[in-house]
């Protein structure tokens, strides 16, 4: 089964779908393994029927669970997808890495809140208190798309593209090319692979600023057979990059190089 964090967005009923032996969350104390949850942008808080756009929400993969911070609760919630039940506890417990994860101290007391409805297939509902509230699938980024707008969008892509370090040799090669370049991006947000290695691009955009090369990222559906620019440009996987010199194709960042964008497109560009 997908994880929440790295694999393409499915029904919140498969999502929350145990795969193998899962720990659950039912005892008092919060177990030692509840550590290094990620922060993710493929989840969508909403509260009493609104949307709470400044909620942050973490994954653990290892754990199998949800941490939702907001300030629509009094106290920070875990939500366990195995266990299909919901806990809050103290915000004291909750300690944040200087690299972005977050764990919970194994001293938090975990006090439980109910269990998740699964309703129409894509929403996990629960309550805390007396507040109604689910986790839904952030919506497919579709069509023309900015690298600073995915960005700001998305923590799930801001985490990761914080923590990759561009190398600066094929940066400066980068910076001095002369002529003009596109680099024309197809991706789905929906896509595991994409959600891990379109970061790295965007933070080497970042690093471009001012440079003679364009980015322009173009978002697909899940399938994408017969898009009509998924056909013009002959797309057949995600994601694919392909790079434009003074208007004509000089080649594609191949699979094997999307961990170090900026080499390929170095090598590329001669």
């Amino acid at each position: 089964m997908p994880t929440l964090r790295s694999r393409a967005l499915v029904p919140v009923l498969a999502a929350l779908a145990a795969l193998g032996v899962a720990a659950t969350v039912h005892a008092q104390a919060a177990d030692s393994f509840l550590r290094g949850f990620e922060p993710t942008g493929e989840w969508r808080l909403v509260v009493q029927g609104a949307e709470a756009p400044k909620a942050r929400i973490f994954d653990s993969a290892r754990a199998q669970a949800l941490l939702v911070l907001s300030s629509e609760f009094e106290s920070p919630v875990l939500i366990d997808r195995a266990g299909r039940t919901v806990a809050t506890l103290d915000l004291m417990k909750v300690a944040e890495r200087a690299d972005g994860r977050v764990d919970l101290l194994a001293d938090a007391l975990l006090q439980p809140a109910g269990g998740i409805s699964l309703r129409n297939r894509n929403e996990a509902h629960f309550r805390v208190g007396d507040k109604e509230a689910l986790v839904k699938p952030s919506a497919w980024k579709l069509g023309p798309q900015r690298g600073a707008a995915l960005l700001a969008d998305d923590a799930g892509y801001r985490w990761r593209a914080r923590g990759f370090a561009p190398d600066t040799t094929a940066l400066a090669r980068l910076r001095a090319e002369g002529r003009d370049v596109r680099v024309l991006v197809f991706f789905g947000s929906w896509c595991p692979h994409c959600r891990e290695h379109l970061p790295l691009l965007l933070k080497v955009e970042e690093g471009l600023a001012g440079a003679r090369l364009r980015f322009d990222y173009y978002g697909l559906p899940s399938p994408f057979g017969g898009e009509p620019e998924a056909a013009k440009w002959n797309v057949d996987s995600v994601p694919t990059a392909i790079v434009l010199v003074d208007g004509s194709e000089v080649g594609r960042i191949p699979a094997a190089q999307w961990s170090r964008p900026e080499l390929a497109l170095a090598q590329l560009l001669g």
